[in-house]
């Protein structure tokens, strides 16, 4: 008999593949952050800023005449773009700002500095800091009466914490993290909003940097400017530009401490429900990474009662879908109790049409995700059956050229096997998942083909079971044979890697007998009947007798 497997424990099921501790985990997450952790990409380190007037395409001409052999910090004024700017009037700027003590001197040499931290290439970054102007400009951020010389100040380092890691390691080691959360406080909104640039391209560089960063109080802070209501509401620019210094103060590996972040999760929950989408954008990205790790940090997630709203956010238009789902993604990877409030909250519709999408990012992840919640419970796998979320999986994402969404689909598939349910298996075989499993078997990458050949096993395991009850021949055997199944596995005992070569004997040995006298493959019936009817039901659980068609 095809014995069924016992499905009643708390946890996910062992031998499938999970997302809940370090090892496979962790590691498969942080492959798939690795493009976001990029210093190439603004969404993570907003390289410098730059007003429009100072791109140097809109910049309007100075009225100023620059004699290049009688220089000064008085050849230039605020409407000089900064491409215009040579770097040999650099030390009339130190000298301005360390030597002078004209607050009007000091002002032009702080703001011709950031032009020079402005261009968008090559910018010297390294030049200015080797002047020894860094802990000076550091200071101007103490001046509480002058809120345009912080303002300033603060862009000009913000643009330094642009550059390498190296340079960012230069302003922590000057101390500049304080200061920046001290400007937070800063009655004035655009010594807000930039110093909460700053300290978002400061956490968003490495770990280290962004510890920095939160060990100077700087997510209560940021927290603070959120929801300060008094004497006025914190402007909506400044609220979005400290949602993304959040969202960089709760991502890279390692991940900050549960303990340090979770007090963001009230105020991100409700930056969720946001009208600019570019806040809810960064504080659902905050969210899955906070969300991303060990079961208690979904957990933490799951308690602010925002699942229901991240499903919601599957089916938006805009970019927000994937850190949505990569938060769904990081629940169903949790215990079952945390699984089950996906599925609750509606995820499985969305997630559906998510599969559809032309993204592979988008495909791999929502089959990752299923492959996670088909991992728990059978009521569980049940749910995604119901759902005919395996139609796309197996008839799109398992034939797709993409190799990681098909190594993905594959897990859906196999764990989904892990129960040997014979509603499960013909459901599966209605929707033609031999040929494409069979296709799988010529792929290279030795992870796939274990998944694979662990699915057909139990497949013809099945098949024999029916076929030795009476039921018919086995028609997954024929199938497996008419899709060029059986010339893969025998070109499969050449494999370099043992347990692949294992995989493939063992099912040849045990379906596909050699004939002792022609030394070839035997396998019973010559006419492949198309179609084969058993009992029970096809569509994720109906009973009754159905037609399933093979290949």
């Amino acid at each position: 008999m095809f014995d069924n497997q016992d499905s009643g424990n708390t946890k996910k099921k062992s031998g499938v593949k999970q997302s809940v501790s370090a090892a496979s985990g962790t590691e498969r997450r942080q492959r798939q952050l690795r493009f976001i952790r990029s210093k190439a990409h603004d969404e993570v380190l907003k390289l410098i800023r730059q007003d429009e007037e100072e791109i140097s395409e809109r910049a309007q001409p100075s009225s100023l005449h620059v004699d290049p052999n009688n220089l000064s910090i008085w050849s230039f004024d605020e409407k000089t773009a900064p491409v215009n700017v040579p770097i040999a009037v650099l030390p009339h700027c130190v000298s301005a700002i360390m030597e002078n003590a004209a607050r009007d001197n000091v002002f032009q040499g702080v703001l011709l500095i950031r032009k020079l931290l402005a261009v968008q290439t090559k910018a010297p970054v390294q030049e200015v800091i080797d002047t020894g102007v860094v802990p000076a400009l550091i200071q101007l951020l103490q001046h509480v009466n002058d809120p345009k010389l912080q303002f300033e100040a603060a862009w000009a380092l913000t643009n330094i914490a642009g550059g390498s890691s190296q340079h960012t390691r230069t302003l922590i080691d000057a101390g500049v993290v304080m200061p920046l959360v001290q400007l937070l406080s800063s009655p004035d909104d655009s010594c807000q909003d930039q110093a909460a640039w700053a300290l978002g391209n400061i956490a968003g560089d490495s770990a280290y940097t962004r510890d920095a960063v939160l060990y100077a109080g700087g997510l209560q802070a940021l927290l603070e400017t959120i929801n300060r209501e008094v004497p006025t509401p914190t402007p909506l620019f400044v609220v979005r530009e400290c949602t993304w210094a959040i969202s960089n103060l709760s991502r890279t590996k390692p991940a900050p401490a549960l303990e340090t972040v979770e007090m963001a999760l009230p105020t991100l929950t409700s930056l969720l429900y946001s009208e600019d989408n570019d806040i809810m954008l960064d504080a659902c990205w905050a969210i899955s990474y906070i969300s991303d790790g060990p079961p208690e940090r979904a957990e933490a997630v799951i308690a602010t009662g925002i699942i229901p709203r991240i499903v919601e956010l599957l089916s938006h238009q805009t970019n927000i879908k994937m850190p949505a789902l990569r938060t769904v993604g990081n629940c169903t990877a949790g215990t079952e109790s945390q699984t089950q409030t996906v599925i609750n909250a509606g995820a499985l519709v969305p997630m559906c049409n998510l599969l559809s999408e032309t993204g592979r990012a988008i495909r791999k992840e929502t089959c990752w995700a299923v492959s996670n919640i088909v991992a728990g419970t059978i009521e569980q796998a049940n749910a995604v059956v119901q759902s005919n979320i395996f139609y796309p999986i197996v008839n799109s994402c398992l034939q797709c050229p993409e190799l990681d969404v098909r190594k993905e689909a594959t897990w859906c598939v196999s764990n989904l096997c892990n129960f040997r349910e014979p509603n499960h298996f013909m459901y599966l075989l209605n929707l033609g998942v031999i040929p494409p499993l069979c296709k799988s078997l010529h792929l290279g990458d030795a992870k796939i083909l274990q998944i694979v050949l662990e699915a057909l096993d139990v497949f013809l395991q099945f098949g024999k079971a029916m076929a030795e009850s009476g039921q018919g021949e086995n028609e997954v055997l024929k199938a497996v044979v008419d899709n060029d199944g059986l010339n893969a596995l025998e070109y499969l005992q050449n494999h370099a890697n043992e347990h692949i070569y294992q995989l493939a004997l063992e099912i040849l040995e045990n379906n596909f007998p050699q004939d002792d006298d022609m030394g070839h493959v035997v396998t019973q019936g010559a006419e492949p009947a198309g179609f084969i009817d058993f009992e029970g039901g096809g569509n994720g659980g109906d009973n009754g007798g159905a037609n399933f068609q093979f290949y």
